[in-house]
């Protein structure tokens, strides 16, 4: 179990998740050797590789595949986004209300009707953020505490 406040403000969120996404690089690079070794079972089987599969390769291809389709194809980037968002707010809504009927405790409904809206706004700045914490790692910078 791992207690933590929650951030008040979006600097400190920012620099939260910065910390967060630099330690899971420094902890997958020194603990390479669980990466599919079937010693570890499930964790080096699926674990690890899932966490640098979609934390680290998928988070940076996104913003590779959006920097490269803005420069060369911008009319095509702006055709498939209006494509794809449809698609990620009816995704956001189904889960939402699945784990809305699967939790014992519930909330307010409406609630469910706000989630989409992460797709446009706190999964893009979230991707960034973890980019961020990642290219921290990699260079080695230090990060201050606040």
């Amino acid at each position: 179990v791992a207690w933590t406040r929650a951030p008040e403000t979006f600097r400190d969120w920012m620099n939260q998740r910065v910390r967060w996404s630099k330690g899971q690089l420094e902890t997958l690079i020194k603990h390479r050797d669980l990466l599919f070794n079937p010693f570890f079972g499930t964790p080096g089987l699926l674990g690890v590789p899932s966490m640098v599969f979609y934390d680290l390769v998928a988070t940076s291809l996104k913003l590779i595949w959006l920097i490269y389709f803005l420069a060369f194809h911008p009319e095509l980037t702006f055709a498939v986004y209006g494509l794809m968002i449809p698609f990620y707010f009816i995704n956001e809504l189904i889960l939402g209300i699945v784990s809305w009927i699967l939790t014992p405790k519930r909330g307010e409904f409406w609630v469910l009707f706000v989630l989409p809206l992460a797709v446009l706004f706190y999964r893009p700045i979230h991707g960034l953020v973890r980019l961020k914490g990642y290219l921290d790692g990699l260079l080695k910078r230090e990060i201050r505490w606040k």
